[in-house]
């Protein structure tokens, strides 16, 4: 016999919780369940009641977990197994491995064999007590089970747009990574490669004048333009993110802000003589992309430059994003609120296997207001 009750969202990548037979049907507590499913999973608390827990009925109890993902519909699954659940998740492996996404084995060592038939060796985790489960270990199992970042990203994406906000994934995938259970996303400590050619390419130097990188993430492109001598401001619509770059650099002379590029605030307009876009309008979906260019645009000062890299597609080409690459008439639409281009062409981005990538640059003529 078992009892089974889910938590969250079918779509979510399902997580099935295997405890050893004869435990009570609250060992998975709610909130340990509810962690997981907050993390985007589907999660499925499966109970085994058994009066007498014996290793040799661990094949058939494998077999009913089994007919478990069958009656939900379940593929592959992301197995926890606690104590001789353990066993019986392993066992799953063993007789059906293309039914197991991730392994993961709470308080049980792994079963001989195992790792040559996964390809893997399993994740073992202690809990110091281990009944009930400690509400710490949610964080590595859903580490373990994001598959990426960006993956992470695409789901937080979808709920967030379910619920009328184009932006509200980034803080919340931001603020995943900073509590440890998703990779870190956008990790880069060095400026974008395209970004620095270009800067080299026209040997800028910031004495004197002020930039701005627009969707700053962990800090890289800011840092990098405040090494060249600029007085750089950086925002991201994060706050997660803001705290993540403050932390790595805790002596920059950066001005980090939280702020919404769809609302940026009015002493912003036309003050920068250097605006820096890489890879943040492409994020967004259209409606809000092309106003979102406009806000990119309208932060030029008179006789300032635009730099905006950017994945590029084909016109008339459909992509489910995020992220959504631009398209000729895209990159060229930064050319907007008297900015003209100075020069727009797709170059090798040698970060990416030399994917072709937009590289924009436009500037504002002084003799436009």
């Amino acid at each position: 016999m078992d009892v089974t009750s889910t938590v969250g969202d079918p779509g979510d990548p399902p997580i099935v919780l295997i405890p050893g037979p004869g435990a009570a049907t609250d060992w998975w507590q709610p909130e340990f369940c509810r962690r997981l499913a907050e993390g985007r999973r589907f999660v499925v608390c499966y109970e085994h009641l058994v009066a007498e827990p014996r290793p040799d009925r661990v094949p058939d109890l494998a077999e009913d977990a089994v007919s478990t993902l069958d009656s939900l519909g379940i593929g592959a699954a992301h197995l926890v197994g606690a104590g001789l659940g353990g066993a019986i998740a392993q066992q799953v492996a063993l007789a059906h491995p293309d039914r197991v996404a991730t392994l993961t084995l709470v308080d049980a060592p792994p079963l001989p064999g195992l790792a040559g038939d996964l390809g893997s060796t399993p994740l073992v985790l202690h809990d110091e007590n281990s009944q009930p489960v400690s509400l710490d270990l949610a964080v590595p199992i859903l580490k373990h089970t994001a598959g990426s970042w960006a993956q992470q990203a695409d789901r937080l994406a979808r709920v967030s747009y379910q619920d009328g906000s184009s932006t509200g994934w980034f803080d919340r995938l931001y603020a995943q990574a900073e509590a440890g259970s998703v990779t870190m996303p956008w990790n880069r400590t060095e400026p974008h490669p395209l970004l620095a050619g270009w800067v080299f390419d026209h040997g800028l130097a910031g004495s004197g004048q002020r930039a701005i990188v627009v969707g700053s993430g962990l800090g890289a492109d800011a840092e990098f333009m405040s090494r060249l001598g600029f007085t750089t401001t950086a925002f991201d619509i994060s706050d997660a993110a803001i705290r993540l770059a403050r932390g790595r650099f805790p002596d920059s002379t950066v001005d980090y802000h939280q702020a919404d590029l769809l609302h940026l605030p009015a002493e912003w307009r036309g003050a920068f003589d250097v605006v820096v876009d890489v890879f943040t309008v492409q994020a967004l979906p259209d409606p809000p992309r092309a106003t979102a260019i406009e806000a990119v645009a309208s932060l030029v000062a008179l006789g300032g430059r635009l730099v905006a890299v950017a994945a590029a597609r084909e016109e008339d080409t459909e992509v489910q994003g995020p992220p959504w690459p631009l398209t000729a008439s895209e990159i060229h639409a930064y050319a907007t609120g008297g900015l003209v281009v100075s020069r727009i062409s797709q170059v090798p981005d040698p970060s990416a296997d030399d994917t072709p990538r937009w590289l924009g640059e436009f500037t504002r003529p002084t003799d436009v207001q």
